[in-house]
């Protein structure tokens, strides 16, 4: 992949450079002339963002990333009550919060520590969130599976399948007494 290149840039800076000097001195400012002319040429060649691979790929992938996300803050914003906490990954679904009008504060992610780790590690005893959002086999999916054994119970109330793009898990906290849990909206 060509954004792996980026690692031999500066090998190809001071080969530049070297190119550059070694001429005699009145013949160095053409040097530098064909060496930056040398560098541009194949981006003049073909240029069009769609022989780009990395904006290309990074397009592709934003468009799934963009569909999931509005998807799931459209499931989440007229369902997630006020003092609802959600437990995630603060990675690409960090994305979902601010378009449900949910403030990150509310969220339980990484940068949480020591209470992330202890949410996974014990969920029976530190996950108190009501939901979780998850991409299908990351931390938080799994934790909640190993919970139902003897951790709070979560049941998965909603699933986003995008082309492209790994599944989108919610899930709502189910308690053992129901009144807990207020109204739910059918579905």
């Amino acid at each position: 992949n060509t954004r792996y290149g980026l690692a031999a840039l500066p090998l190809l800076c001071f080969a530049a450079a070297a190119l550059v000097a070694a001429p005699p001195a009145r013949v160095r400012p053409w040097a530098a002339l064909l060496v930056v002319a040398a560098g541009l040429f194949p981006w003049l060649r073909d240029a069009r963002p769609e022989v780009w691979i990395t904006w290309k790929e990074s397009q592709v992938n934003s468009e799934a990333r963009r569909a999931w996300t509005a998807k799931a803050a459209e499931y989440l914003k007229d369902r997630v009550r006020p003092g609802d906490g959600v437990i995630t990954s603060f990675g690409d679904l960090s994305g979902i919060f601010p378009k449900a009008g949910l403030p990150l504060r509310r969220t339980l992610h990484e940068g949480n520590d020591p209470h992330w780790t202890s949410a996974l590690a014990r969920p029976d005893l530190f996950l108190w969130e009501e939901w979780a959002v998850a991409m299908a086999g990351d931390k938080v999916s799994t934790t909640l599976q190993r919970a139902r054994r003897g951790g709070p119970r979560f049941e998965r109330v909603h699933e986003i399948v995008q082309k492209g793009a790994p599944v989108i898990e919610i899930y709502r906290r189910v308690h053992e007494d129901p009144l807990h849990e207020g109204p739910r909206r059918p579905e």
